[in-house]
C-alpha cells in the first residue's frame, strides 16, 4: 500500500475515532449532570416532604371550600333553627339577669327593678317574634355583598394562620437550576431538560453504533490481511476507543420514586408525583473515584482493585498488542509482555466485572421493587404508585463488547505472530 495512503487513512481513521471518543464523553457526562439536577428537581424532600408545597396544595383546596360555599334551601332551614335557638338562649338569659335574679335574689331596690323590667319588657312577644328576626338574619346573611365580605374576612383570617405554619427549606438549589434553563417550576424545567438528555442520547447511540462497527469491521478485516499491520493497528486503536469508551459512560442508573402520589383532603385532592428516593448513575471510573476518595481503607482497596483489574490491565492487553503487532522479536522475548497479552484475560475479569454488573442491576432491581412494593402497601388510604427505573446504560453494553472483542483479538495476534514465526 503506498505509504501515502497509508499515513492519510491512519491520520483520518484516528481523527474519527478520537472525534466519536471525545463527544460521547463530553455528551455524557453532560446527561449525567442533568440527570442529577432532574433528580434534585424532583427530590422527594421539595415534594412530598415539602412544608411548601403541603401549605400550597392545603391553601388551594380551603379556598375552593369558601368559594364554593352558598346557602342552599336546607342550609338555610338548619341555620335558621340554629339561630332561632341562639336568640331564645339569649332571651332567656336575660329575662334571668333583669327579672328573675333581681326578684328573688336582690335587695329592695333590685326588686323593684326587676318588676319594672317585667312590667316594661314583653318577653313572651319577644320569643313569638323570634323566627322573623332570624329569617331577617338569615336572609342578611344570603346578600351577596355580606357573603363576600364573609369570605374575604375567613380567607384573610386562614391565610394568616397558614403563613404562621413554616419548615426550614432550603430551596436555593431547585430555584437556582428552575432559572438556569429559564422554568417556572420543577416540572416545566423536567421537560426541558428531558428533551436535551434525549437529544445527546441519540448522538451518543449514534457514536456508539459507529464505534463498535469501525472495531467490528477492522477486527474482521485481520483474518484477511494478516500481514498488514496498518489494519491491526486500526483494529487496536478502535478497540482503545470503545475501551475508554466503555469505563468512562455511566454503565448503570439507579433509580427509585414514587409516580403517583394522592391523598383525599376534605374533598380535595393533595396529589405529588415523580417523587425521586433515590437515584445515582455512575460509570466504571466514576465507582473507583468514589471508593477511592472514601476515608475507609477498606473501601480504598476495593476501589484500587476494580482500577486494576477491570482498568489497568485492559490497558496493559493493549500496550501488549500494539508492541506485538509492530515490534515482534521485542515482544517475544518479554515475558511481562506475553503475560499482559496472553495472561491478564484471566486476571483482568473484565468479562467477571460485565457479568458482575448484570447480576448487580438485577438484584438492584429485586431489592429496590421489594422495597417500593412494601412502601406501596404500608398506608391505607393514600394512593402510592412507585416506579423502579433502575436500568442499563451504553457504557455497559460498550464495555461487554470490548470484552468479547479483545479475547477475539489477542487469539488474532496470536495466530499472526505463529505465522510471522513459521515465514
Amino acid at each position: 500500500m503506498n505509504p501515502f495512503i497509508k499515513i492519510s487513512s491512519t491520520i483520518l481513521l484516528s481523527a474519527a475515532l478520537a472525534f466519536i471518543t471525545f463527544y460521547s464523553i463530553k455528551y455524557s457526562k453532560e446527561i449525567q449532570f442533568q440527570k442529577s439536577e432532574i433528580s434534585e428537581l424532583n427530590d422527594v424532600k421539595h415534594g412530598l416532604l415539602s412544608v411548601h408545597n403541603w401549605k400550597r396544595q392545603i391553601d388551594d383546596i380551603l379556598f375552593k371550600k369558601i368559594d364554593e360555599f352558598y346557602l342552599d334551601k336546607k342550609s338555610r332551614e338548619e341555620l335558621k333553627k340554629k339561630v332561632e335557638d341562639l336568640l331564645l338562649l339569649g332571651i332567656d338569659e336575660l329575662e334571668r339577669i333583669l327579672v328573675d335574679d333581681r326578684i328573688n335574689k336582690g335587695n329592695l331596690l333590685d326588686r323593684l327593678k326587676g318588676r319594672a323590667t317585667n312590667w316594661m319588657a314583653d318577653f313572651p312577644k319577644l320569643r313569638q317574634e323570634v323566627p322573623n328576626i332570624s329569617s331577617k338574619l338569615i336572609d342578611q346573611l344570603g346578600d351577596k355583598a355580606t357573603v363576600s365580605d364573609i369570605k374575604r374576612f375567613i380567607k384573610d383570617k386562614l391565610k394568616e394562620y397558614l403563613d404562621d405554619t413554616f419548615g426550614k427549606e432550603d430551596r436555593s438549589v431547585l430555584l437556582a437550576i428552575q432559572d438556569k434553563y429559564g422554568a417556572e417550576d420543577a416540572e416545566e424545567c423536567t421537560f426541558i431538560i428531558n428533551n436535551q438528555i434525549k437529544e445527546k442520547n441519540k448522538r451518543i447511540l449514534f457514536f456508539f453504533i459507529i464505534l463498535s462497527l469501525i472495531t467490528l469491521i477492522f477486527i474482521a478485516l485481520c483474518k484477511q490481511y494478516f500481514s498488514e499491520k496498518l489494519v491491526y493497528n486500526a483494529a487496536l486503536l478502535a478497540l482503545t476507543c470503545l475501551l475508554i469508551f466503555g469505563i468512562s459512560i455511566p454503565m448503570i442508573d439507579l433509580d427509585a420514586k414514587i409516580s403517583d402520589f394522592s391523598l383525599t383532603f376534605l374533598g380535595g385532592d393533595i396529589y405529588f408525583n415523580n417523587q425521586v428516593l433515590f437515584f445515582q448513575s455512575k460509570s466504571i471510573l466514576d465507582v473507583v473515584y468514589l471508593l477511592i476518595s472514601t476515608p475507609d481503607f477498606q473501601v480504598k482497596i476495593v476501589g484500587f482493585l476494580i482500577f486494576t483489574f477491570s482498568v489497568l490491565f485492559p490497558f496493559g492487553k493493549i500496550i501488549a498488542a500494539f508492541i506485538a503487532i509492530n515490534k515482534s522479536d521485542i515482544f517475544n522475548n518479554n515475558k511481562p509482555l506475553n503475560f499482559l497479552l496472553y495472561k491478564t484475560g484471566k486476571w483482568s475479569m473484565a468479562d467477571v466485572f460485565v457479568v458482575a454488573i448484570f447480576m448487580a442491576y438485577i438484584g438492584f432491581r429485586g431489592v429496590i421493587n421489594s422495597q417500593l412494593s412494601r412502601l406501596e402497601n404500608s398506608i391505607n388510604n393514600v394512593q402510592i404508585i412507585t416506579t423502579n427505573g433502575t436500568t442499563l446504560e451504553i457504557g455497559f453494553y460498550a464495555f461487554t463488547i470490548f470484552t468479547l472483542l479483545s479475547i477475539y483479538f489477542s487469539n488474532q495476534i496470536a495466530v499472526l505472530l505463529k505465522q510471522k514465526k513459521e515465514a
